[in-house]
């Protein structure tokens, strides 16, 4: 999953190693006033990091062939 979301991700496929945060859908919260594609957390603890993801081209081009 952190190997799709870096290479689809503008701004994280040109960076050599990011920090992703993923959670539920249902976790998410979206406030009026909010920057476009910013989101906020109902349960702050419900969210997981993934630091320093660096691109493996093995493990994406086998998730690319199954598309």
């Amino acid at each position: 999953m952190c190997q799709l979301t870096k290479a689809n991700s503008i701004e994280g496929s040109k960076k050599h190693a990011v920090d992703i945060v993923y959670t539920f859908a249902d976790n998410l919260l979206k406030r009026s006033g909010m920057a476009e594609g910013q989101v906020g957390f109902k349960v702050e603890s419900a969210r997981r990091y993934v630091k320093n993801v660096v691109k493996d081209r093995e493990i994406y081009n086998v998730l690319k062939k199954t598309k």
